[in-house]
């Protein structure tokens, strides 16, 4: 299979929210998606919804590390990503039916190195808080390195 995008999935603890995160994944419905999962040294289930998440999945992987911080998943998960594209998601969010989807053809149309989107944010029990400002987060020129 030829990777278009990774999603790298840093989690720590997150096990009552991890499997909602991929799922929200697996709805995108996009060719050439994998899914890297970092368990960064959880003590509650979260290696084990990992393992049952990746278990019979074509492209869901599970990596487990001991406890060093989300940036460190998150560089765990670059290091053995093969999509052109890496998006990152945190444990405890999910995405919007066709939001990655949105996010790739953001970043085609423009000729970006990147792209972000607009995301909806909620507290612990579900009440939605508004959405953050960012819808318009793209980033420069691919090929564009920033002076030294």
């Amino acid at each position: 299979m030829s990777v278009r995008i990774t999603t790298i999935i840093p989690a720590f603890n997150a096990a009552g929210t991890l499997a909602d995160a991929v799922r929200s994944l697996a709805a995108q419905r996009i060719d050439g998606h994998e899914v890297i999962i970092v368990n960064d040294g959880s003590t509650d289930g979260t290696r084990a919804v990992a393992e049952k998440l990746a278990l019979g999945r074509d492209g869901v992987w599970t990596i487990d590390q001991a406890n060093a911080g989300v940036s460190a998943a998150r560089n765990t998960g670059l290091r053995v990503a093969r999509g052109e594209w890496v998006h990152f998601l945190d444990a405890d969010d999910w995405m919007l039916p066709g939001g990655l989807a949105r996010l790739l053809k953001a970043a085609d149309w423009r000729g970006m190195a990147g792209a972000c989107g607009e995301c909806r944010l909620f507290d612990e029990s579900g009440r939605s808080l508004g959405w953050s400002s960012g819808r318009r987060g793209v980033g420069a020129p691919r090929g564009h390195r920033p002076p030294a």
